[in-house]
Protein backbone atom coordinates (compact mmCIF):
# COMPACT_ATOMS: atom_id res chain seq x y z
CA UNK A 1 0.00 0.00 0.00
CA UNK A 2 1.25 3.46 -0.93
CA UNK A 3 2.04 5.96 1.84
CA UNK A 4 0.05 9.10 1.12
CA UNK A 5 1.07 12.28 2.92
CA UNK A 6 -1.96 14.33 3.90
CA UNK A 7 -1.36 18.07 3.82
CA UNK A 8 -2.06 19.75 7.17
CA UNK A 9 -3.34 23.30 7.49
CA UNK A 10 -3.65 26.13 10.01
CA UNK A 11 -6.38 28.77 10.24
CA UNK A 12 -6.09 32.04 12.15
CA UNK A 13 -9.00 34.10 13.45
CA UNK A 14 -8.10 37.67 14.33
CA UNK A 15 -10.64 38.86 16.91
CA UNK A 16 -11.27 42.53 17.68
CA UNK A 17 -14.27 44.11 19.42
CA UNK A 18 -16.37 40.97 18.96
CA UNK A 19 -15.68 40.76 15.23
CA UNK A 20 -13.60 38.15 13.42
CA UNK A 21 -11.47 38.85 10.35
CA UNK A 22 -12.31 36.66 7.36
CA UNK A 23 -11.19 36.74 3.74
CA UNK A 24 -13.04 36.43 0.46
CA UNK A 25 -10.93 33.97 -1.48
CA UNK A 26 -10.22 34.53 -5.14
CA UNK A 27 -12.38 32.60 -7.59
CA UNK A 28 -9.18 31.16 -9.07
CA UNK A 29 -8.13 29.46 -5.82
CA UNK A 30 -7.97 25.66 -5.83
CA UNK A 31 -9.22 25.32 -2.24
CA UNK A 32 -12.40 27.14 -1.08
CA UNK A 33 -12.55 29.30 -4.24
CA UNK A 34 -14.74 32.40 -3.91
CA UNK A 35 -15.75 31.61 -0.35
CA UNK A 36 -15.69 33.84 2.74
CA UNK A 37 -13.56 31.93 5.24
CA UNK A 38 -10.88 32.52 7.84
CA UNK A 39 -7.32 32.94 6.49
CA UNK A 40 -4.62 30.32 6.77
CA UNK A 41 -2.54 27.90 4.79
CA UNK A 42 -0.47 24.77 4.73
CA UNK A 43 2.03 23.66 7.35
CA UNK A 44 5.43 23.28 5.70
CA UNK A 45 7.64 20.25 6.20
CA UNK A 46 9.48 20.43 9.53
CA UNK A 47 7.27 23.28 10.76
CA UNK A 48 5.02 23.16 13.83
CA UNK A 49 1.44 24.43 13.75
CA UNK A 50 2.50 27.32 16.02
CA UNK A 51 5.26 28.32 13.62
CA UNK A 52 2.90 27.95 10.65
CA UNK A 53 0.19 30.22 12.08
CA UNK A 54 2.70 33.02 12.69
CA UNK A 55 4.15 32.63 9.18
CA UNK A 56 0.78 32.34 7.45
CA UNK A 57 -0.66 35.45 9.11
CA UNK A 58 2.44 37.38 8.00
CA UNK A 59 2.12 36.08 4.41
CA UNK A 60 -1.67 36.34 4.08
CA UNK A 61 -2.36 39.49 6.09
CA UNK A 62 0.99 41.21 6.71
CA UNK A 63 0.55 41.12 10.49
CA UNK A 64 2.95 40.07 13.23
CA UNK A 65 1.12 37.73 15.63
CA UNK A 66 1.74 38.65 19.28
CA UNK A 67 -0.87 36.67 21.27
CA UNK A 68 -2.83 33.61 20.23
CA UNK A 69 -4.24 30.36 21.51
CA UNK A 70 -5.01 27.04 19.91
CA UNK A 71 -8.78 26.52 19.74
CA UNK A 72 -9.31 23.14 18.15
CA UNK A 73 -8.40 20.68 15.43
CA UNK A 74 -10.88 19.87 12.67
CA UNK A 75 -10.96 18.07 9.35
CA UNK A 76 -12.03 19.75 6.10
CA UNK A 77 -14.63 17.98 3.96
CA UNK A 78 -11.79 16.83 1.69
CA UNK A 79 -10.13 15.03 4.63
CA UNK A 80 -7.32 17.52 5.31
CA UNK A 81 -6.68 18.27 8.99
CA UNK A 82 -6.66 21.88 10.18
CA UNK A 83 -5.52 23.46 13.46
CA UNK A 84 -7.44 26.60 14.38
CA UNK A 85 -5.96 29.51 16.35
CA UNK A 86 -7.67 32.53 17.92
CA UNK A 87 -5.43 35.61 17.57
CA UNK A 88 -6.11 38.42 20.03
CA UNK A 89 -3.02 40.64 19.59
CA UNK A 90 -1.05 41.50 16.49
CA UNK A 91 1.02 44.33 15.03
CA UNK A 92 0.24 45.89 11.70
CA UNK A 93 -2.93 46.63 9.75
CA UNK A 94 -4.31 43.49 8.09
CA UNK A 95 -4.23 43.62 4.28
CA UNK A 96 -5.45 41.12 1.68
CA UNK A 97 -2.12 39.97 0.22
CA UNK A 98 -3.45 36.66 -1.12
CA UNK A 99 -7.25 37.00 -0.94
CA UNK A 100 -9.65 39.12 -2.99
CA UNK A 101 -10.51 41.20 0.09
CA UNK A 102 -10.95 41.10 3.87
CA UNK A 103 -14.19 41.27 5.85
CA UNK A 104 -14.75 41.89 9.57
CA UNK A 105 -17.49 39.37 10.34
CA UNK A 106 -20.09 40.12 13.02
CA UNK A 107 -22.34 37.13 12.43
CA UNK A 108 -21.57 33.49 11.64
CA UNK A 109 -23.98 33.55 8.69
CA UNK A 110 -21.64 35.88 6.82
CA UNK A 111 -19.27 32.92 6.41
CA UNK A 112 -19.55 30.48 3.51
CA UNK A 113 -19.41 27.05 5.13
CA UNK A 114 -20.33 25.09 8.23
CA UNK A 115 -16.77 24.64 9.48
CA UNK A 116 -16.02 28.37 9.44
CA UNK A 117 -19.37 29.11 11.11
CA UNK A 118 -18.47 26.57 13.81
CA UNK A 119 -15.06 28.25 14.27
CA UNK A 120 -16.76 31.67 14.57
CA UNK A 121 -19.06 30.38 17.32
CA UNK A 122 -16.16 28.77 19.14
CA UNK A 123 -14.18 32.03 19.10
CA UNK A 124 -17.08 33.71 20.87
CA UNK A 125 -17.60 30.88 23.37
CA UNK A 126 -14.03 30.98 24.70
CA UNK A 127 -13.01 33.76 27.07
CA UNK A 128 -9.53 35.23 26.83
Amino acid sequence: MENINVKKFVVGVLVKDGECLAEKRRDTEHHLAGMIVFPGGGIEEGETADEAIVREMKEELGVEVKEYKHLADYTYNDGCPVSVFKITKWEGEPKAYEAENLVWVKNENELSDDLNRKIFKQCHDITD
